[in-house]
């Protein structure tokens, strides 16, 4: 599993609240900045265990695996994270965020990421 994580930071933004918003998401993976880039890897699912913990609590574990299976392309998926819930320590799917979204990109067994990030209600 390739797992990157990234955001934009804008001139308007503090560093310090962006970079603690990916923490609260993301604690297990380290970011450094890139210019304007703050950005992160892993190769390992545990690495989104928070993320998904969070899905759970907010109970929202099918809105993720919808969204993850529409933003599937082939052993790939794109999501977009609200930066600015983000900040509060929260997950929303969004794409649409006035300062950019929070960029997560997954390469695998989706399927494997699907059931790990998201294990389905029907069962």
């Amino acid at each position: 599993m390739n797992i990157e994580v990234m955001t934009r930071i804008y001139p308007t933004e503090d560093e310090g609240k962006i970079v603690d918003a990916l923490s609260s998401l993301f604690p297990d993976i380290e970011f450094e900045r890139e210019g304007p880039l703050i950005r992160g890897k892993s190769t390992e699912i545990t690495d989104l265990s928070t993320l998904r913990d969070k899905i759970d609590r907010q109970e929202i574990r099918d809105t993720a695996r919808t969204v993850v299976r529409r933003c599937r392309r082939g052993q790939a998926v794109t999501l977009h994270l609200n930066k600015q819930v983000a900040t509060a320590g929260r997950v929303n799917f969004s794409e649409e965020s006035p300062l950019g979204p929070i960029t997560l990109r997954i390469s695998g067994d989706i399927n494997q990421l699907n059931d790990y990030l998201a294990p389905s209600t029907l069962e």
